[in-house]
């Protein structure tokens, strides 16, 4: 079931076969992400903006909640992102770290799961293309003393592990589906107005659980990839039958759950 693909620094696109098409929006998408990281080494957070969607989910995990020493997920909304736009580089110490780097995992349609690396963090960004222009959409994010598992053949098992329960939960097992769905998921998808123009459309984990078994999905024949994981998130792509989505998840407090998804 499982298809795993580990890919190296560089642009990386469905194996490597270009069309011109996605030639184009590879090269938007790496000048996109770029963008993102390189508002935050010139404080300017009119130019991180210009680059997220409205809807913007980005979850990062806080180590030591209050003093607790729990670890919770953290959420950098687009204000929040204004704000640290303006003031993360205060210091000027980015100019001395590596400029970023994006590696664009894959293109489908208008959804593509693209990776920024630099000198101090990385992002695992789900963009789509919304009415002709790329946005960033869903993403988890850790600093990159993270980027390199130490138990990397243990998460590697226990990210395969989460996405295989999820599979059986599409297909009607509905305990082992929550299981897998942080509390916090979100979910979207695009959506269409009467006008024809496309706008993210939530999706609620509530009625993925309780409609589980009742979309067509045959566990023997979907499967998962995924794009790369570090000692705190993931990337990957479903392919469940009557649908294809793109997940990121998240180590919590010991286990991974699915935190963020894309329905392609």
């Amino acid at each position: 079931m499982s298809l795993k693909s580990m890919l190296p620094a560089g642009l990386l696109i469905l194996g490597g076969l270009f069309t011109p098409a996605l030639a184009d929006d590879a090269e938007e998408l790496d000048a996109l992400g770029k963008t993102f990281a390189l508002g935050f080494w010139e404080k300017s957070p009119e130019q991180v903006l210009s680059t997220v969607h409205p809807a913007l989910s980005k979850k990062g995990r806080d180590d030591n909640w209050r003093g607790t020493g729990q670890e919770m997920m953290e959420h950098l909304s687009p204000a929040r992102l204004q704000i640290l736009g303006r003031i993360y580089n205060h210091d000027d110490r980015l100019q001395k770290v590596d400029s970023p780097r994006v590696i664009v995992h894959e293109i489908t349609g208008n959804a593509a799961s693209i990776e920024m690396v630099n000198g101090e963090w990385y992002d695992f960004f789900t963009a789509v293309k919304i009415n002709g222009e790329w946005s960033l959409l869903n993403c988890v994010y850790g600093g990159l003393d993270t980027y390199q598992s130490q138990s990397a053949d243990e998460d590697s098992a226990a990210i395969d592990g989460v996405l295989t329960s999820y599979i059986a939960g599409l297909a009607g097992d509905k305990d082992r589906l929550e299981e897998t769905l942080h509390i916090e998921l979100e979910r979207r998808q695009l959506g269409t107005t009467h006008g024809g123009a496309s706008y993210i459309e939530p999706l609620a984990r509530e009625a993925l659980i309780l409609d589980a078994g009742s979309f067509g999905v045959e566990e023997n024949e979907a499967r998962f990839t995924v794009h790369n994981f570090t000692a705190r998130v993931a990337s990957a792509r479903v392919d469940a039958g009557p649908w294809s989505e793109q997940v990121q998840l998240m180590k919590l407090n010991g286990d991974w759950q699915i935190v963020n998804s894309f329905v392609l």
